[in-house]
């Protein structure tokens, strides 16, 4: 795991209902602690805080390394492993893409890099933590990111300045007030302040 004191931390504060300018952010990928050997719904549940209805009910699709995933506890977080999620998606390549779904034939099966799911067993050591790429999208990302960044979330450096500067010639900066390893930063500025490999970013809501 990342040692978090080597991080440049970005705390971030906008009034209330203004979150908006962060919609898409999980899309580029937020770095997760995860057990290396533990299942897919495991690591939902027991590392992002999902409850079993929310996964049953509001979660359509899951992808594991592009992969799509129908059975989340048969696959387990392996080394370098990218997880997307997502509630279902509109017309025939959500149809196609959506766990357990009539048309999932139309795609192939999850095979974790080429192996079975015993492989994938022995491939994995339970318990041993690791760093995985969790991406969020839709509704999934609506219900899911805020809580993630108010506690604070890990991203790499260079997919959180690729969001922010799209953002910014998307939609300025608008109100927000931004500290940089504790120190106040113009927006525009912040991702020239950055010198790590990863950053961690806090999002809260108050009075500026």
């Amino acid at each position: 795991m990342t040692d978090i004191d080597s991080e440049d931390r970005i705390d971030m504060i906008v009034p209330e209902g203004s979150h908006g300018i962060f919609s898409g952010i999980s899309g580029f990928g937020f770095l997760i602690d995860a057990p290396l050997g533990a299942t897919i719904r495991e690591m939902l549940k027991e590392v992002i805080g999902l409850d079993d209805d929310y996964i049953r009910d509001s979660i359509g699709t899951v992808l594991y390394n592009g992969k799509p995933v129908d059975d989340m506890d048969a696959w387990k977080i392996g080394e370098n492993a990218s997880v997307a999620v997502s509630a279902a998606l509109p017309g025939l390549f959500g149809a196609a893409f959506r766990k357990d779904g009539k048309y999932a034939g139309l795609r192939p099966a999850c095979d974790q890099g080429n192996l079975s799911p015993d492989d994938a067993d022995r491939a994995c050591e339970n318990g041993k933590p690791t760093v995985m790429l969790l991406k969020l999208f839709n509704q999934s990302e609506r219900d899911i990111a805020p809580a993630l960044l108010a506690n604070g979330v890990r991203m790499s450096a260079e997919n959180f300045c690729a969001f922010w500067e799209n953002r910014l010639r998307l939609t300025g900066a608008g109100n927000i007030r931004i500290g940089l390893n504790g120190r106040p930063v113009v927006p525009e500025a912040l991702c020239t302040g950055i010198g790590a490999g990863s950053v961690v970013i806090t999002l809260q809501s108050g009075n500026l």
